[in-house]
């Protein structure tokens, strides 16, 4: 996943405040699109979604084949 690179999420999932999943306060459809502000670490990463900005889980973003 690139910086700035916009990717879609591959199944319904949640957004969160922190990389902490008691943190979570929104959810995202599938293939809602997100664009990464962060590189991923500790198993997720930081998006801007519509304006919104938090962590969602790495493992939910559909990535280049």
């Amino acid at each position: 996943m690139q910086i700035d690179g916009i990717y879609p999420v591959k199944k319904d999932t949640l957004m969160y405040s922190d990389k902490d999943d008691s943190t979570s306060f929104d959810k995202l459809e599938e293939d809602s699109y997100v664009k990464i502000v962060m590189e991923a670490e500790d198993g997720y990463v930081f998006v801007n979604y519509n304006g919104n900005r938090g962590y969602i889980k790495t493992e939910n973003i559909k990535k280049d084949d």
